[in-house]
């Protein structure tokens, strides 16, 4: 009995051991416990309260720059917006205004494009611009006209900045200057978007004055002013039309200060005079007494036969009186 009651407790014993020991084993190692407690990572960022679109700047495919108001014939372009950390999204809208057969109007493209998520970091964004694009050829435009990008920056709070750029999108570029020979206003178009522009009509202080037929991508008008003795600003449009005759683009205006030419003065010694008077050099004395050196011509014949007239009466006198005094 007493053996019994020995082996029943040493396999109770037993199997309490076996018990604490498969525990033990199910237990984690105290390094497994230790790396579970730090894997969270808190991250903190501070980001400005004010909202920045610092510029906005437009480049053709060449990789040139566009000005403010400039004409590009590139219909291609990429925006390029810096910012600051403030700026949670970036969004863009575009104002197309242009002429066609129905007159002139404006668009609005209001998102142009998908929003911008900046993350909360300082950066510079770059997107493309395609005027190529069907939706900005509005019954026959082929997207010529005149455009205002607007890039807007928002912070959390919706507050908000942003910045604007102007530009034409053009089929040609136009310059006109007055020329120094002939006087008249030239005006020069260029790089013209043959397949599409016919004819260009050219306005000169709000009226119509001719047409260019395009033949070529480099065409010149020449202006003469009605009256070309007064001073005075000429400001030039020009308006492309298509193969219908129908309007498809209207340029930026164009000044030009005219002012006469004069006849050149010359001073002694063949130095330009500055009296501006534009009376001819007749020399010392009677400079600008408007006396030509036709005047001297004819002056001095008529003073020749005057002393000639008077020098043979004299002459033919003398010999009279010897023939007198010869038969006393």
């Amino acid at each position: 009995m007493k053996k019994t009651k020995k082996r029943f407790f040493g396999c109770l014993g037993l199997g309490a051991v076996v018990a604490m020991t498969a525990v033990a084993i199910a237990l984690p190692s105290p390094q497994a416990s230790a790396v579970t407690t730090i894997t969270d990572n808190l991250t903190v960022r501070v980001v400005g309260i004010e909202p920045v679109i610092e510029s906005i700047t437009v480049k053709d495919s060449d990789n040139t720059v566009l000005e403010q108001k400039d004409a590009t014939t590139d219909p291609h372009l990429t925006v390029t917006t810096p910012y600051n950390n403030g700026v949670a999204v970036i969004h863009y809208s575009l104002s197309y205004t242009f002429t066609n057969a129905d007159g002139t109007d404006t668009v609005v493209f209001d998102p142009l494009m998908d929003d911008y998520e900046t993350g909360y970091t300082s950066g510079s964004v770059s997107k493309p611009l395609d005027l190529s694009d069907e939706r900005f050829n509005i019954n026959g435009t082929h997207g010529y006209g005149y455009y205002v990008l607007t890039v807007t920056g928002e912070n959390v709070d919706g507050v908000t900045d942003e910045k604007s750029f102007e530009f034409y999108y053009a089929p040609f570029f136009s310059s006109a200057e007055q020329n120094e020979d002939s006087g008249d206003i030239d005006i020069n178009v260029t790089d013209i978007d043959t397949d599409n522009v016919d004819t260009i009509n050219v306005y000169v202080n709000g009226e119509f004055v001719g047409t260019i037929t395009v033949n070529d991508e480099n065409e010149v008008f020449n202006y003469t002013p009605d009256d070309p003795t007064v001073e005075q600003d000429y400001v030039i449009i020009l308006v492309a039309n298509g193969s219908n005759g129908e309007p498809i683009f209207v340029s930026d205006e164009t000044t030009v200060h005219y002012v006469p030419l004069t006849i050149p003065d010359t001073g002694p010694d063949d130095k330009p005079d500055d009296s501006g008077t534009g009376s001819p050099d007749t020399g010392g004395l009677f400079h600008n007494l408007n006396i030509t050196k036709e005047d001297y011509l004819v002056t001095g014949l008529i003073a020749f036969f005057i002393v000639a007239i008077v020098g043979f009466g004299v002459v033919a006198r003398g010999r009279k009186e010897a023939r007198s005094n010869k038969r006393r």
